[in-house]
């Protein structure tokens, strides 16, 4: 076998790699990470959630969420997770500035942490986590 043809196999998990850092440095989940890095998953958190992380940054049915006790859990699916540690942030550090009613489900504006973070969370766990954080 021509070592060229191996190519391919070796460059693709270095650029989806590479892709998902980029993705998580422009979208803001590496600022949240440096001080919201979680410990643990939660015992009950909703997969396939979808969201946006700032203005760009789509995460369509691969985020996982919990509005936990001790904060807003976010973590991505396993084959997303370079440059996407899981994240705890804590409700005092969680600010709500919108709620919207979408066609299919309701939308969830939220700012995180001390960076400001702009998150948009579809669904339940959405209107759980604003319900939370008001608190």
């Amino acid at each position: 076998m021509d070592p060229t043809e191996l190519l391919p196999l070796l460059l693709f998990p270095l650029l989806w790699v590479a892709i998902l850092v980029v993705i998580a440095l422009v979208g803001g989940w590496s600022l949240l990470a440096r001080d919201h890095r979680a410990v643990a998953r939660p015992a009950e958190v909703q997969r396939f959630v979808s969201g946006r992380f700032g203005l760009l940054m789509n995460y369509n049915h691969c985020l996982v969420v919990a509005a936990a006790d001790e904060g807003l859990f976010l973590g991505v699916l396993l084959p997303f997770r370079p440059g996407h540690p899981d994240l705890l942030v804590p409700w005092s550090e969680v600010r709500v500035l919108e709620e919207r009613a979408g066609l299919v489900r309701p939308w969830t504006h939220l700012e995180l942490g001390p960076s400001h973070v702009r998150v948009w969370l579809a669904g339940a766990v959405g209107v759980d986590a604003a319900r939370r954080a008001r608190r």
